[in-house]
């Protein structure tokens, strides 16, 4: 895997801001995405866009993009879970007041 693959799932960052391309995968606001999960058959890298493969949906996973959340709730399990949002956190110097 490491072979062909530049970032693990875990290193995905979808983003609405057109600027913030260098590791981010650009979303549409309001648009609605199906995340696939696709499984491929190869021994060799160079063969991979012929060779068989098997593509896997997970309904649970499909989400629309939004620009802001109207759930408090939601935004705060958001800040919480997400790595990139370390400065929304309530630790102190890096608090952020809700305006």
């Amino acid at each position: 895997m490491q072979l062909w693959c530049k970032s693990n799932y875990h290193d995905i960052l979808p983003t609405i801001h057109l600027t913030n391309t260098n590791k981010a995968t650009i979303l549409n606001s309001m648009h609605k995405y199906q995340p696939r999960f696709h499984l491929v058959r190869a021994n060799d890298v160079l063969k991979l866009p012929y060779s068989t493969f098997r593509s896997y949906v997970f309904k649970e996973t499909e989400f629309i993009a939004v620009t802001a959340y109207q759930n408090e709730k939601i935004t705060q399990l958001k800040i919480d879970n997400n790595p990139f949002a370390k400065g929304f956190r309530d630790t102190g110097a890096g608090k952020r007041e809700k305006k």
